[in-house]
């Protein structure tokens, strides 16, 4: 599952885009665990049905990148600039 909220004004305020993508993840043990990753201010975002046919091999920068199958589903963003606050 993903969320994707581009950047917009609410009431009066600049609010940046954002993606969240949920998981299912295998814990090694013959069971499955939930993992939401976070991708403020994400560059790109595009899904493929190929991403949702089958479990896929995944790529995974915290922060930065999460791919799965061949880019069949990408969300990327900037790295993160350390001198911001």
């Amino acid at each position: 599952m993903a969320a994707y909220t581009a950047a917009h004004t609410q009431y009066g305020a600049a609010r940046d885009a954002s993606a969240v993508v949920n998981l299912a993840v295998p814990d090694g043990d013959d069971t499955w665990g939930l993992r939401a990753m976070e991708f403020p201010r994400p560059t790109r975002l595009s899904l493929r049905t190929a991403a949702l046919t089958a479990p896929h091999a995944v790529s995974y920068t915290a922060d930065v990148l999460l791919s799965l199958g061949n880019d069949a589903f990408t969300v990327t963003r900037r790295e993160p600039d350390a001198h911001r606050h």
